[in-house]
């Protein structure tokens, strides 16, 4: 409301309800062709932003109201049509006065009728273009998903064939695996079942060499109780170091055997 209205000799002042330009530079010519503002013409619809056409240029059907209980509004496609001349009274002279100029008023009427319809057009035209690009869009869209589904159904029998071959080396890898374990542990179950029966034959020669042998005048003497081997004979004293030899072998080979069960107790609780 801080500016007058900028129709010619149209003296509303700035106090009254007043509209700006539309934006759209279709509609600025139709309001400017409309009020007869020539002067007007060669402006844009940014710089038209600063001018104002009350509401006495515009019909009462150019407005509506959203809700009984709020103030009026001015439709989109309003078009200002009354050439309206007031002064400070509020002594109002129209140009469309139907009782003074009936036949005025229908060409009048006959002329904006011209006018609504070619803005139809035109707003028909704008619409269809818009509809249009709209279609061309979706148009594009739909044509790339096809071929990106075409493609997802190229490459989905590659990766399936891939999955299958990498799929089948596992399998075999973990069946190769697996006769490796079994055969590991039957070479290990061997190398304990030999040791136990050289331990065994040893222990037995052990037993065979420590019993004492009766000779007819007197008894040999007990290597296990012997603390000098320097007092023994030279026959004994050879017995006693074979004895010494075979327990540090036996000795041997029971930590063997107790470290290879170790290991296979330790391999059968990893898997």
């Amino acid at each position: 409301m801080g500016r007058a209205c900028c129709v010619p000799q149209c003296k509303s002042g700035k106090k009254v309800p007043s509209h700006k330009f539309p934006k759209s530079p279709i509609r600025c010519l139709e309001w400017i062709k409309s009020l007869n503002l020539d002067h007007l013409k060669s402006m844009c619809a940014d710089e038209l932003q600063k001018f104002k056409v009350c509401y006495m240029h515009f019909r009462e059907e150019d407005y509506y109201s959203p809700h009984p209980h709020y103030h009026r509004l001015l439709m989109n496609t309003a078009i200002p049509s009354l050439l309206v001349y007031s002064n400070d009274s509020t002594d109002v002279k129209t140009e469309n006065n139907v009782q003074q100029q009936p036949l005025q008023y229908f060409l009048n009427e006959d002329k904006q009728h011209n006018k609504d319809s070619q803005s139809m057009v035109t707003n028909t035209l704008f619409l269809q273009e818009q509809v249009h690009k709209q279609l061309s869009k979706q148009q594009v869209l739909l044509e790339i998903c096809d071929e990106q589904q075409m493609e997802i159904k190229t490459e989905v029998p590659e990766v399936q064939q891939k999955i299958n071959e990498k799929g089948t080396i596992e399998k075999n890898q973990l069946q190769q695996l697996h006769c490796e374990q079994k055969d590991n542990k039957k070479q290990q179950e061997n190398v304990i079942y030999n040791l136990e029966k050289r331990l065994q034959r040893i222990e037995e020669q052990l037993t065979i060499m420590a019993t004492p042998i009766t000779n007819g005048s007197r008894r040999r003497s007990n290597l296990k109780h012997i603390t000098r081997a320097k007092s023994l004979s030279p026959t004994a004293r050879m017995l006693y170091n074979t004895v010494i030899k075979l327990r540090r072998s036996n000795n041997r080979l029971k930590r063997l055997i107790k470290q290879e069960k170790q290991k296979h107790k330790m391999k059968v609780l990893k898997h």
